[in-house]
């Protein structure tokens, strides 16, 4: 057999090149595509929850699995500082988990695939928008947060009722309530607003606040005392439904924190009823986590 005729050095050498040149543009394209996918902004869908403005890459209800979530150390605002009390209550920290910011800027909530940024222009506005976010979160149905805070602000006095159904992660909501309640209580007493309570400031007091076990549709009266209120309830009983102003804790199928009349009524399971007690501590004093921390 004939051997085989090598191809000259000066054909080769071109083709060598051609096959380079090929690689190299590959390399380039695939370096543009991934430049083009990070920098070109990804479609949005822009909404209205529960009347703050919701900017997302992802579906809302994909927020739902974010259970894991970061907070950055700095704080500048003591309403951020509240709502990461309040996202810190109801979800589980983790350095990996889905990072949250909350600033001064554009009211709303913007959400994308691995970070979140709350917003608001003043303290009402990042509590507010904090708020959803916790409810879209849990899936939780919202209410108007004005009408919230009014009826929870502006009541004389308040009764709270939890129903026996509800579980210990419930009831740690019911005992968060109680507490921020104690201490509107407190600020009520305080008439001249200087943080000491006075034995004649205690006396005029005439903001109480009234607990109930609520079983079936008759509520038991529970004994409440305070350093402003010596309550003993006496273990009367009362139909639930003329228990007003009040903040009913109910075990349901229906996650959700609406105002009906002159309650609140939070409900759904174990652990909607805590997220949403937590939401509307946070509503009735902002403040009282904050002091609870030693934060001023």
């Amino acid at each position: 057999m004939p051997p085989r005729k090598r191809k000259p050095q000066d054909e080769q050498e071109p083709k060598k090149s051609r096959v380079a040149d090929v690689l190299i543009i590959l390399g380039c394209l695939i370096v543009v595509v991934y430049a083009l996918a990070y920098v070109t902004p990804k479609p949005t869908t822009d909404s209205m929850q529960y009347g703050v403005k919701v900017v997302s890459e992802i579906p809302l209800e994909r927020l739902q699995w974010m259970d894991y979530i970061a907070l950055y150390n700095t704080t500048n605002s003591p309403a951020e500082l509240t709502c990461k009390f309040e996202l810190s209550a109801i979800s589980k920290p983790d350095p990996r988990g889905y990072r949250i910011s909350i600033e001064d800027g554009d009211y709303g909530l913007f959400l994308k695939e691995k970070t979140a940024t709350i917003k608001g222009r003043n303290e009402e506005e990042v509590l507010t928008a904090c708020h959803v976010f916790a409810c879209l979160r849990d899936g939780i149905e919202c209410p108007n947060f004005v009408v919230l805070e009014k009826l929870l602000r502006e009541a004389p006095s308040m009764s709270v009722i939890l129903d026996s159904n509800v579980g210990i992660t419930g009831g740690r909501g019911y005992a968060e309530i109680m507490a921020a309640l104690s201490y509107l209580q407190s600020k009520h007493a305080d008439l001249n607003g200087d943080g000491n309570l006075t034995q004649s400031e205690v006396d005029a007091n005439n903001y109480f606040i009234y607990p109930f076990i609520k079983e079936g549709d008759v509520c038991r009266a529970q004994s409440f005392n305070t350093v402003i209120q010596n309550w003993s309830g006496q273990n009367a009983t009362v139909n639930c439904s003329a228990v007003n102003p009040a903040i009913e804790l109910t075990y349901s199928n229906v996650s959700a924190i609406r105002v009906d009349g002159g309650k609140v009524i939070i409900s759904g399971s174990d652990d909607d009823v805590h997220t949403g007690s937590i939401i509307v501590r946070d509503t009735i004093a902002p403040e009282w986590i904050r002091r609870l921390y030693g934060f001023n």
